[in-house]
């Protein structure tokens, strides 16, 4: 099937469906300029998962090897804070105004969805524009412009281990509670949060569609959610260059890049509503 014939498939089973759910994955954020985690290229393959993805990784490599925790550190916030929405977060932002999908089921924590306007954001490993404090769970949004004051400083040089340590120490601060604040992001070990994950659950067992984009399909408990919509009947949309474990579920399965599929369906819908 062509790929012209594959977008009117998919425009077809979006515009027939009582509601549809998109699940996106790194992929989708790829030509923002934040690399994927996995894959060729990714980033695991330059930063070992055992040491980076983990807080006890983290802080042992903290502890004995300096110079790695800091570019690591550079590296993803400076991806993080320069990326803008591409053509494919805008075009899901579009079919939600259009009232095509009533929610977004995201494992990035790059708040691109909410950047280009989505609405309904249900985040499965947080977002790392917030902090969540220990103590009492309260939570508190990061400025973009104090994000980027961050990664300025972190630019220049590479600072002393204290001065490192000093830096993290007053960029997280402390909740009014007197807790100490972390990234409300999810690392390697740990649970998702309750609430997230029992929506994205609700919708995965009451959608009749969901379009999974840029997504791996191997990180659990995150992959369950397409293949739970799955096995309630819902169809799968999958958009992804490369196959994933999720290709056989597919009843459309169209091999592009999220950038260059999303907007074709946004504007196949948008024409067939006009």
């Amino acid at each position: 099937m062509g790929t012209k014939n594959q977008i009117a498939q998919a425009t077809k089973l979006i515009r027939e469906a009582n509601e549809t759910v998109v699940f996106s994955g790194a992929g989708i954020s790829t030509s923002s300029g934040i690399p994927a985690f996995r894959g060729q290229g990714g980033l695991w393959d330059e930063y070992s998962p055992a040491l980076f993805a983990n807080i006890p990784g983290l802080l042992f490599t903290f502890l004995t090897n300096k110079r790695r925790i800091f570019s690591f550190t550079r590296d993803v916030l400076s991806a993080l804070v320069e990326a803008e929405p591409n053509a494919a977060h805008i075009a899901v932002s579009d079919l939600q105004k259009m009232g095509k999908v009533s929610a977004v089921i995201t494992q990035n924590i790059d708040n691109l969805h909410q950047k280009a306007g989505s609405s309904k954001v249900i985040e499965l490993h947080g977002n790392i524009f917030r902090l969540r404090c220990l103590r009492c769970g309260r939570k508190k949004t990061i400025s973009p412009e104090r994000m980027r004051e961050a990664v300025e400083k972190l630019k220049k040089e590479e600072p002393k281990r204290s001065t490192m340590f000093s830096m993290l120490r007053r960029f997280l601060g402390r909740c009014d509670c007197g807790g100490v604040n972390r990234p409300d992001v999810v690392f390697f070990g740990e649970s998702l949060p309750k609430e997230a994950l029992g929506d994205a659950l609700r919708y995965a067992h009451n959608v009749d569609c969901m379009i999974a984009i840029g997504t791996s399909g191997v990180v659990y408990p995150a992959a369950s959610i397409p293949l739970n919509a799955s096995s309630t009947g819902a169809k799968i949309i999958e958009i992804n260059p490369t196959p994933t474990n999720f290709t056989p579920l597919a009843k459309i399965y169209l091999q592009k890049a999220a950038e260059e599929a999303l907007p074709s369906i946004a504007e196949a819908l948008r024409t067939s509503e006009a």
